[in-house]
């Protein structure tokens, strides 16, 4: 879990302590915040990040917030494609669509 204060430190430790101990799900503990990223995290295991819908993890000018190496990809292969069936879309293009259509982000951040 990452508490207060949430940032990048308590991301790490928490993506440490969770990959350590064979995978889980990290959550979050600040109420509503946004998490800044200096650099990527490499994903190697079974790990699932969960904000709640109230965490937003922020990039700057990082182009990519997660690397997936090792076991790990098909697991989020497979979690892309729970989301694509749960959204009732075939790929990404309408996955940003419906994202536009809830009124989640404007078409600036959605590709």
């Amino acid at each position: 879990m990452v508490g207060p204060p949430c940032d990048e430190t308590g991301f790490n430790a928490a993506l440490e302590f969770v990959q350590h101990s064979g995978g889980g799900t990290i959550t979050f503990d600040c109420g509503t915040a946004t998490v800044a990223f200096t650099s990527h995290k490499v994903i190697t295991g079974d790990v699932i990040v969960d904000g709640g819908d109230r965490i937003t993890l922020d990039g700057g000018n990082v182009t990519r917030l997660f690397y997936v190496g090792g076991t790990g990809q098909k697991t989020v292969r497979n979690h892309v494609s729970n989301i694509f069936a749960k959204l009732q879309v075939a790929d990404r293009a309408q996955a940003m669509d419906a994202a536009r259509r809830a009124g989640l982000g404007s078409s600036d951040h959605l590709g």
